[in-house]
């Protein structure tokens, strides 16, 4: 069967009774032939990180994007280095997707609103250190760090980073920096990856490093 991948699907949609579920469901788009598997995120049984890994565990086609993550709930080291994990772990078929969050959520838990401007360097940042950089005195959008740094070796395809789309509004700096992945079985589609991110809040909100 050709795998179709221009067709995706969300893994737990909506309020599932256990993360398990993603098992079956995953076993279920592999069997159709579906292209793609989307990971949103709740802050319950719904931990894109540990189920990023639990799809690339019992999948061999699909490719996998977390739809999306938030750059400012784990430190940018966590991140770049869940990235690199799933990346490697998949053979190339796993797409790091950030959006903003619920803004209304996020005031309640005291974490900060998320601009433009802060994906934008937060995706510089992943970039940098994907080709084995050693980041010293950031201080930008997204946040102040003294050194960040993976591995000297790596020199990963930076292309797999994407954000979410805003129909609404035109292309940002930060969805040009998240460049569309390259058309193969398993791969993210192209209106995925290149997906857009609304600019309104991008120099009205303070920074906070939460």
């Amino acid at each position: 069967m050709d795998q179709l991948n221009e067709l995706g699907f969300y893994v737990l949609a909506g309020a599932p009774q256990s993360p398990a579920e993603l098992i079956g469901e995953v076993a279920a788009g592999e069997a159709l032939g579906l292209g793609s598997t989307f990971i949103s995120e709740r802050f319950n049984i719904k931990e894109a990180f540990t189920l990023s890994g639990a799809v690339g565990a019992v999948s061999s086609t699909l490719g996998i994007a977390t739809a999306a993550t938030n750059h400012n709930t784990r430190h940018p080291i966590v991140t770049a280095s869940h990235a690199t994990t799933m990346h490697r772990l998949t053979n190339g078929r796993f797409t790091l997707g950030l959006g903003r969050g619920i803004a209304p959520l996020f005031d309640a838990y005291g974490i900060p609103r998320i601009t433009t401007a802060q994906i934008e360097d937060f995706v510089a940042l992943m970039r940098r250190l994907w080709k084995g950089e050693v980041v010293f005195g950031h201080d930008g959008p997204a946040c102040k760090f003294p050194v960040l740094h993976l591995d000297s070796s790596f020199d990963e395809d930076t292309r797999w980073c994407s954000t979410r789309s805003s129909p609404t509004r035109p292309s940002s700096a930060a969805s040009r920096r998240c460049a569309p992945r390259p058309s193969r079985p398993g791969a993210i589609p192209r209106r995925f990856a290149s997906g857009r991110v609304t600019r309104r809040s991008a120099t009205t909100s303070p920074r906070r490093c939460g």
